[in-house]
C-alpha cells in the first residue's frame, strides 16, 4: 500500500506541467536595475579587527545537553585558542615520549 502510494507521488512530481511556463520578455523590466555593491572576497586582517571587541558564543558543556553562553574579547578569546593548542600539543608530546612535561 505504501509502495502504490510513493509510486504515485514519484509519477505526479515527474509529470510535465499542464500549462506552459511564460516565455522571458526580451527587454528588461525598467524598474529593475542593477546593485553597484562589488563584492572583492578579501576577508578582513586580524590587524583589521578590533581586540577589544566583546563575542559570544555557544560552548558545549560535558555531561550537559544545554550549551553555555562564553563571552569575551577577542583578546582573551585568542589567547585562551593558544594555551589550549599549547596543552593539547604538550600532552601530544609526552604520549610519545613517554611521561608528562612539566
Amino acid at each position: 500500500m505504501i509502495g502504490a502510494v510513493f509510486a504515485a507521488a514519484v509519477l505526479l512530481m515527474q509529470a510535465a506541467p499542464a500549462t506552459a511556463p511564460p516565455a522571458p520578455s526580451a527587454t528588461p523590466a525598467a524598474s529593475a536595475s542593477v546593485s553597484p555593491l562589488t563584492v572583492t572576497g578579501r576577508k578582513q586582517q586580524s590587524g583589521d579587527l578590533d581586540p577589544n571587541q566583546v563575542l559570544c558564543h555557544s560552548e558545549p558543556k560535558l555531561g550537559s545537553l544545554f550549551p553555555t553562553k562564553v563571552c569575551a574579547t577577542r583578546r582573551e578569546t585568542d589567547e585562551r585558542r593558544r594555551n589550549d593548542q599549547e596543552q593539547a600539543r604538550d600532552f601530544q608530546r609526552s604520549i610519545i615520549v613517554g611521561k608528562q612535561a612539566q
